[in-house]
C-alpha cells in the first residue's frame, strides 16, 4: 500500500509540461518544440510508472521478486538517463539537441513500458492481460 501511495505521490509531483496552450502539431521555436517533446515524454512516463505499479501488484506475496524489479526499475531509470544524457553531450553546441535527448527518453519509456507489460501483465495461455498493450493503447 505504501509502494502505490509513493508511485501516486511520483505521478502528483512529476513535473508536466502544460503543452494545452501550444499546438504541438504547427510548433516551430524551439522552447514551443521542446515543451511538446517534455509532454510527450511526461504522458509515456505516466505510463510506464502505472504499468509498473500494476506490475508489482500482480506479485505483492513475493517479496524477492518485488525486490528484484524494483532494482531493475532503478538500474534501468539510471541506463535511460546516462544514455539520454549521452547523446545530450555529443551534440553539444547543436540545435535541436535537447529535443533528441527528450525523444531518446521518450522512446526508451515506451519500451520500458511494453517490457513491463509484456513480462509481468499478460498469460502464457490466452487470458486477457492485465492492462492493455501499452502500444496501441
Amino acid at each position: 500500500m505504501r509502494l502505490l501511495l509513493a508511485i501516486s505521490l511520483m505521478l502528483f509531483l512529476s513535473p508536466s509540461y502544460s503543452s494545452a496552450a501550444i499546438d504541438c502539431e504547427n510548433a516551430k521555436s524551439a522552447v514551443d518544440l521542446n515543451d511538446c517533446a517534455a509532454a510527450e515524454r511526461d504522458q509515456a512516463h505516466q505510463k510506464m510508472v502505472r504499468y509498473f505499479a500494476a506490475s508489482l501488484e500482480q506479485f505483492t506475496g513475493k517479496q524477492d521478486l518485488l525486490r528484484e524489479m524494483k532494482m531493475a526499475q532503478r538500474q534501468w531509470d539510471s541506463y535511460m538517463n546516462t544514455h539520454c544524457n549521452s547523446l545530450y553531450t555529443l551534440r553539444s553546441g547543436q540545435s535541436g539537441r535537447e529535443q533528441m535527448a527528450l525523444a531518446c527518453e521518450t522512446k526508451l519509456i515506451e519500451a520500458r513500458t511494453h517490457q513491463l507489460w509484456s513480462g509481468f501483465l499478460t498469460y502464457a495461455d490466452s487470458a486477457n492481460p492485465v492492462l492493455p498493450d501499452p502500444t496501441v493503447e
